[in-house]
């Protein structure tokens, strides 16, 4: 038998995970977010397998406009998984992610960090029509790896809703 450790609830689009909520199965679309046919097409089938919350990799800005279709034709709340580019992060918030994931060890600044963290908090309530969340959860992975000193405060672990 499997302990799990107490962890904050987070709503991700209609899905809340931590707590003592079940388990929700994620899964990561293995085609490309600038094809957004091909990612809707793979979240339906996802669907049907019982996946409940979905993750696309946004590596460039082409990938942020698929990425913005994706997010209203999926039947599943999605997650924007972000690397090094902050404008990134900005673009699938504003395109409706449910949930932006970002490390603060490769996005850069503080100020980039905040950039982020403000777009995700000025995103209105139902602005995404397929997921019922007053906003835009954001997920920082914690590490310390490479960080100057100004920036060890946001390498907490931590995981906002941002309502």
């Amino acid at each position: 038998m499997y302990s799990r450790r107490n962890a904050k609830e987070v709503r991700i689009g209609n899905i809340t995970i931590g707590g003592n909520n079940p388990i929700a199965v994620q899964s990561m679309l293995n085609t490309l977010a600038s094809d957004a046919d091909a990612c809707v097409e793979q979240a339906l089938r996802l669907e049907k397998a019982g996946c409940e919350i979905i993750r696309a990799t946004v590596p460039n800005m082409e990938a942020a406009r698929g990425f913005a279709q994706i997010c209203k034709e999926s039947p599943l709340p999605l997650v924007a998984d972000i690397h090094f580019d902050y404008k990134l992060a900005i673009a699938a918030a504003q395109a409706g992610a449910a949930k932006i994931r970002i490390n603060p060890g490769n996005i850069g600044s503080r100020d980039r960090i905040l950039a982020v963290v403000n777009t995700a908090r000025e995103i209105p309530a139902g602005k995404n029509t397929v997921m019922s969340t007053p906003s835009t959860a954001l997920a920082i992975r914690p590490t310390t790896a490479g960080l100057s000193p100004d920036m060890q405060p946001l390498t907490v672990r931590l995981s906002l809703n941002l309502s």
